[in-house]
């Protein structure tokens, strides 16, 4: 993407409420050298999904008993015995709803103990915001799309998208599609 590398630091709240906001969605940035080398080496990853078998860091912490990477932080503050303070406690709490669909998918009583631990502590209002953003009409155009050129085939939904201006429009029609009634799978 020619994107330049610029070394700066980033703490997890940053990662996840501003880049949610430029993107819609909270991703970790793909970092490219002033060479145009991606980065395909980490220090760190920590993570609740199966990992890549070429995936390559310094430490990892792999956990797919957890519905949510936050999930797994969060058990890691507690082991050790460190106070979360409100604004991490906030985007713990956002990642592991958003990760669960506020513990509604693939969650278990982990994530459960997790959330309802950090709730107390976190932003509700910081929360509201990240979970609220203005949406811009783009979004609204795809929705209506979506809507008119819907198929369904027994428990399956789906839709032909064509060109969105931006990739996480496909997940955000896929969850908002998965939600018709009697639906199980959305493509």
């Amino acid at each position: 993407k020619n994107i330049p590398f610029v070394l700066k630091p980033v703490d997890m709240y940053t990662l996840m409420s501003r880049i949610k906001r430029k993107v819609g969605t909270p991703v970790m940035p793909v970092v490219v050298t002033p060479e145009k080398q991606w980065i395909n080496d980490s220090s760190l990853i920590i993570d609740h999904h199966p990992l890549n078998p070429h995936t390559r860091a310094g430490l990892l912490l792999v956990d797919e008993g957890a519905g949510s990477t936050a999930t797994i932080l969060t058990e890691a503050f507690q082991q050790a015995g460190i106070p979360v303070p409100i604004r991490l406690a906030t985007a713990l709490v956002y990642g592991i709803g958003a990760e669960t669909q506020n513990l509604g998918r693939e969650a278990g009583p982990r994530d459960a103990a997790a959330y309802t631990t950090l709730l107390p502590n976190a932003s509700l209002k910081a929360l509201w915001r990240i979970t609220n953003p203005p949406k811009p009409a783009s979004l609204f155009r795809t929705i209506a799309s979506a809507i008119r050129h819907a198929f369904m085939a027994r428990n399956v939904i789906g839709v032909h998208l064509r060109e969105l201006s931006s990739p996480d429009g496909v997940a955000q029609m896929a969850d908002f599609l998965l939600s018709h009634e009697g639906m199980q799978w959305s493509i």
